[in-house]
């Protein structure tokens, strides 16, 4: 067993024990998450935002502090996969998922996010995974920006094998969440979007940067100031490899559209 701890949004945190059941379904599962989290992101030392229980899912989010070799903070749901997802018949994906997002600060709407999202699947019934996009409607930063969606790539800055999850025998999908600009999500759902991720490949680092331009239009975000310099990038650029090489979790040929919209 390790401590748990209960956060705001301002980070601030207040220690209590978990305790888990014998026997208890749940406790079973979250341990097999733990046990490849643990292997591909590392130690669990680090502060786990606690879910209320007032779900129909309870989904903690686990943050693992940077590396030498990954100089950001990884954030990752634990208990969306506790369940299978209401996946129509004709989308040939893993049944399960999680959540994820690199941040180099991370704050409290990020949990928040990803908490929400995770949750919405089960109270709406409905499912995530690559290439949707979610309008939300505002921005959801806790600075004014222009990142008002959501969509979904492959993790592709972990090493091989931390895609390959399986969760209660079901291969489980890690989403990398990336928060995109309304403009972003209307060029993906009129052009598709793999012609959206080839531009993020170009000209998007995936850890988030809320300050960020909208890579379609060159809108600069409104809580750049003239004096700002953009943020270096912290990682590589995403892979310019086509989505559909992806091991895997990639949707197939025989799946829908590409453009796949949840608004």
């Amino acid at each position: 067993m390790f401590v748990i701890v209960q956060i705001d949004v301002t980070m601030n945190a207040c220690l209590y024990f978990s305790v888990l059941k014998d026997g208890d379904v749940s406790a079973e599962l979250m341990a097999q998450r733990e046990a490849h989290y643990e292997k591909y992101l590392g130690d669990l030392d680090q502060v786990v935002m606690k879910s209320t229980g007032q779900k129909p899912v309870n989904v903690d989010i686990y943050t693992f502090a940077p590396t030498e070799e990954r100089p950001f903070y990884v954030l990752i749901t634990g208990g969306m996969s506790d369940q299978r997802q209401n996946i129509p018949e004709d989308w040939d994906i893993a049944p399960r998922a999680e959540l994820m997002l690199y941040t180099l600060h991370p704050k409290g709407w990020m949990y928040s996010v990803l908490r929400g999202l995770a949750e919405m699947c089960f109270e709406k019934d409905t499912f995530l995974s690559y290439r949707h996009t979610i309008p939300n409607g505002r921005p959801m930063t806790s600075e004014p920006s222009l990142l008002t969606a959501f969509t979904f790539l492959p993790p592709q800055l972990e090493e091989d094998g931390f895609q390959s999850m399986q969760v209660d025998g079901d291969d489980t999908d890690l989403l990398l969440l990336v928060p995109i600009t309304e403009a972003e999500r209307e060029y993906a759902v009129e052009q598709g979007t793999d012609d959206l991720y080839n531009l993020f490949a170009q000209h998007l680092d995936p850890v988030i940067d809320e300050h960020r331009s909208c890579v379609v239009t060159g809108q600069q975000s409104p809580s750049v100031s003239s004096q700002a310099a953009p943020l270096p990038l912290s990682t590589p650029p995403l892979s310019t490899q086509p989505l559909s090489t992806q091991p895997l979790s990639t949707p197939p040929s025989n799946t829908p559209p590409k453009d796949a919209d949840l608004s």
